[in-house]
């Protein structure tokens, strides 16, 4: 976006002319228990504008006066406060309740007194946070003037400080809400209303109008619409659409970015999974300045989102993808289909011992042919040999952290439990296993469920008795795994 889209006047659209509507003036608190003082200060400042806007006054004669009015007008720019009323600090007081108490740090507070002797400048100014301090026989026509544009200045970068600060804390809220969209319409809803809750918060008497909508080429789908535009809901053609919004979403699609009118404004978002989203937006009076950038901001954080998540789609598929090239590797060189069909009926059966969710026994079940990952790759005297010398056994060790390298913080729950399959099926609850000597709890509950699973279809393939195997008392596997299968498998009855 250019320097010239940072700020956009709108005119709402009317079929009969409106009267122009004078800028908010300026509001400024006289804070001074002499009325003179007060007559005074509005005789002189009575011509005085800023940036084209006068300024309005309020009047309190005490601290606890001027106090309360500010409680209720978060909105005033300047205070002029006398520093001797009601007491003879009471308005340095009130400068402290107005900075800690009330929490505004936006107002700019000018102390003003006639006795400079009870509360000397350079003891005041360091201790108290105001803009100024004078002395009432300084202020001098030409002096307040000069005094209160310097004033409302700093109060304006202030605030505008303040309002992107706002708006940033929004954007960064509202596109981690935004994320979780599932679809393009639920997509479009919430950038919609996100856009417009940006632009409430800088001005919160918008009335606003606008659609959110996909176009290619000609063809058009309103996803929503709102305001003074919601009859354009069952729209499908751009050549429907009144000409100040058609114009300018051609405009917008023509050059794949925001677009803006006089009256108007269009933000586009590029989709990677679909077609382009873009929002059009209308609803502001030629007295209204906004700021876009937050707007704007919001377009690109929710694109390079969208771009993530697709990023993160196709890696994850691609990952799916190559576990699902090993388990076919796998069930090719070393398993039968009956063996393969025992372990995964196993391993449904053993899943229910510790009560497994139906995701978590899907994932189990894709999983249960990764036991013997670590073993494809060593020469087979090493897988069939009984007894084995240190430097063999340190050799299968290496070679069972190999998976490590397939290991990825985001893959998905079926990656997960292959890689944990293939890196604990081996280790024994006394801690005898391998490769890291994992024992107890500290194996997972899908390594432990294949390991008794797999040792379970060995002894059918050998047409062992599974009811003469002593299985409570065999200390490689988890007891309670055991016992399950004791009770429940070897003797159901």
């Amino acid at each position: 976006m250019d320097d010239s889209a940072e700020l956009f006047l709108f005119d709402e659209e009317d079929d009969t002319a409106t009267e122009t509507l004078e800028p908010a003036p300026w509001k400024v608190l006289i804070v001074d228990d002499d009325s003179e003082m007060h007559t005074v200060t509005k005789l002189v400042l009575n011509n005085f504008s800023y940036q084209d806007r006068k300024l309005s006054f309020i009047d309190a004669y005490n601290a606890a006066e001027a106090y309360q009015l500010l409680s209720e007008h978060g909105d005033v720019a300047i205070a002029l406060v006398d520093v001797v009323m009601e007491s003879d600090d009471a308005g340095l007081l009130l400068i402290d309740d107005i900075r800690q108490r009330l929490n505004n740090h936006k107002i700019r507070l000018i102390l003003r007194t006639g006795q400079p002797g009870l509360a000397p400048i350079r003891e005041v100014i360091r201790r108290y946070d105001v803009s100024d301090y004078k002395n009432k026989t300084e202020l001098s026509d030409v002096n307040l003037d000069t005094l209160m544009c310097a004033s409302l200045r700093a109060y304006q970068e202030i605030t505008e400080l303040h309002s992107q600060r706002n708006n940033l804390r929004a954007v960064i809220n509202s596109s981690s809400h935004i994320e979780n969209c599932k679809n393009e319409q639920n997509l479009a809803i919430g950038v919609f209303h996100e856009l417009i809750d940006l632009l409430t918060q800088q001005d919160a008497k918008l009335t606003l109008s606008g659609l959110a909508l996909s176009v290619y080429r000609s063809k058009l789908k309103v996803l929503h619409s709102e305001g003074k535009l919601a009859y354009l809901e069952e729209v499908r053609s751009l050549h429907e659409l009144p000409s100040r919004v058609q114009s300018l979403l051609n405009q917008a699609q023509q050059n794949q970015q925001h677009s803006f009118g006089e009256n108007n404004a269009v933000f586009y978002l590029q989709n990677t999974d679909s077609e382009p989203l873009m929002f059009y937006l209308e609803g502001w009076s030629d007295t209204q300045q906004l700021q876009l950038e937050p707007l704007n901001y919001l377009i690109q954080t929710t694109a390079v989102r969208l771009e993530n998540q697709h990023l993160q789609k196709q890696l994850a598929h691609g990952q799916l993808r190559l576990v699902e090239l090993i388990h076919q590797a796998i069930q090719t060189k070393h398993y039968n289909t009956e063996q393969l069909s025992n372990i995964e009926r196993y391993c449904a059966k053993l899943a229910a011992a510790y009560s497994l969710s139906d995701q978590q026994c899907e994932a189990l079940n894709q999983a249960a042919s990764f036991y013997d990952l670590a073993n494809h790759g060593l020469p087979d005297v090493l897988l069939s040999c009984n007894m084995l010398s240190q430097g063999s056994w340190q050799r299968i060790a290496e070679h069972c952290e190999l998976p490590d390298a397939l290991k990825d913080p985001a893959v998905q729950q079926q990656i997960d439990a292959a890689l944990i399959v293939a890196n604990q099926s081996q280790e024994h609850w006394d801690g005898s296993g391998r490769p890291l000597g994992l024992s107890g709890e500290a194996i997972h509950i899908y390594a432990r469920i294949v390991a008794l699973a797999v040792f379970l279809s060995e002894q059918t393939d050998q047409q062992a008795s599974l009811a003469q195997l002593d299985l409570a008392n065999n200390p490689h596997f988890d007891p309670q795994l055991t016992t399950f299968t004791v009770k429940h498998m070897l003797n159901p009855d």
